[in-house]
């Protein structure tokens, strides 16, 4: 009689990459959702107040309607010395990008029209997808390098390109449309990072891995850099660059004056960051023996989740497997769960 070991064979991927990559997603908990009612968390928008300009975000007491519009500026990662953007064809979108972390309410726009749903931990992110933090609700959102984009409350992010290249280079935009983001981003050769700043025609790129804080509201930008290097591409190609521990204010008033200082300004938020940074390396350490240490490291997302909720065995003829504690070797991971549709994917 085979033994009936259905864990994951050859996991070259954690299973917290795998199952967002196939669409299936976790509860805050740790515990599998149940996401076949789905539909009965959808955003009421009809009893949720006023509508704004954005008839799919509900207006909040501290919000102007301005402050709510979406923006339809394109944001075209570079790449090289092109100028010419991105093009369709020659580009994929197998990106593994999860929602990492979830705390109060944070909801999920996943562009297929069915406006803000309640997003919960490990679902998947997809190109075209944005994220609302809405009260006191925080958020994080993982790449499959580790890299993290953190939002604070009251804040919408538009994952405007989340694409792979021909060699394998990631291509990554984003929009910060409103709110406050921690962004601690890797970058390895081939890799573009774009943020997007609101109703300007501006954005950031990265020169090399950087952590920076950017806060958007209706004054104006403000642009934090803790490490590395990022510079701000202005409308007309002018580059001013940001290094580490400096900062800059743009003015939405007058998009042409920036004002560019040495130091940054602390934020309550900047605890909950480094917090968040803390607890991902000591979970990625953890264990001395498993994924990181067998396979690869090129898709380690996800790693601190099983550290957190399972540990790696040895099953014999297979390798390295991970199992959930208190889980037999019979645990499926392909029945005790469900699935959820990804338009598209």
């Amino acid at each position: 009689m085979l033994r009936r070991t259905t864990l994951l064979l050859n996991l070259n991927l954690s299973l917290a990459v795998l199952l967002p990559g196939l669409g299936f997603a976790q509860s805050n908990g740790g515990v599998v959702t149940d996401t076949k009612n789905i539909d009965a968390q959808r955003v009421d928008l009809q009893n949720s107040g006023p509508q704004t300009a954005d008839p799919q975000i509900p207006t909040t007491t501290s919000v102007t309607a301005d402050d709510l519009k979406t923006q339809e500026q394109e944001i075209v990662v570079p790449h090289g010395d092109s100028q010419s953007g991105v093009p369709q064809n020659g580009y994929s979108q197998a990106r593994i990008v999860r929602l990492s972390y979830v705390e109060g309410g944070v909801r999920i726009d996943r562009g297929d029209h069915q406006g803000f749903l309640r997003a919960f931990s490990n679902m998947p992110l997809i190109e075209g997808a944005r994220l609302w933090t809405e009260g006191d609700g925080r958020a994080e959102a993982e790449f499959e390098d580790g890299s993290t984009i953190r939002l604070a409350p009251g804040t919408i992010i538009d994952l405007k390109q989340l694409r792979l290249n021909a060699k394998g280079g990631r291509l990554s935009a984003v929009s910060l449309e409103r709110g406050e983001a921690y962004f601690h981003i890797k970058k390895r050769r081939g890799d573009e990072f774009v943020v997007g700043l609101n109703s300007l025609q501006q954005h950031l790129t990265l020169k090399k891995e950087s952590h920076f804080r950017v806060a958007v509201d209706s004054d104006g930008v403000k642009v934090s850099n803790f490490k590395g290097s990022i510079e701000l591409v202005k409308a007309d190609g002018e580059g001013v660059s940001i290094g580490k521990n400096e900062s800059l204010n743009l003015y939405l008033n007058d998009s042409d004056r920036y004002f560019l200082a040495r130091g940054t300004t602390p934020d309550p938020l900047d605890s909950w960051d480094h917090e968040r940074d803390q607890q991902l390396a000591t979970a990625a350490m953890s264990q001395s023996l498993g994924y990181n240490s067998v396979y690869s490291t090129a898709y380690s997302a996800g790693y601190s989740d099983l550290a957190r909720y399972g540990s790696y065995i040895y099953a014999q003829g297979f390798g390295y497997v991970w199992r959930p504690y208190y889980q037999s070797a019979y645990w499926d991971p392909f029945q005790n769960g469900s699935w959820v549709w990804y338009p598209g994917y």
